[in-house]
């Protein structure tokens, strides 16, 4: 019982950091089309990372630069 629940944890953990990964990876993209003045693109890309990402460590600031 006790290898399931780690199993189970090894799989939560390994899954929440490939969240993480993408959703920085997201942020970053549209962040990158803003710095290259590609304004109307970035600004679609950051409201697509905040629908996707509600409760994001970036959805504050993809609303800032989608404003």
């Amino acid at each position: 019982m006790k290898r399931v629940g780690l199993l189970v944890l090894f799989f939560g953990v390994t899954l929440s950091f490939a969240q993480s990964a993408k959703e920085s990876s997201d942020f970053s993209y549209a962040l990158k089309l803003y710095d290259q003045e590609f304004y109307d693109l970035a600004a679609s890309q950051f409201i697509q990372f905040y629908k996707n990402y509600p409760s994001g460590a970036n959805t504050p600031e993809a609303r800032f630069y989608a404003g």
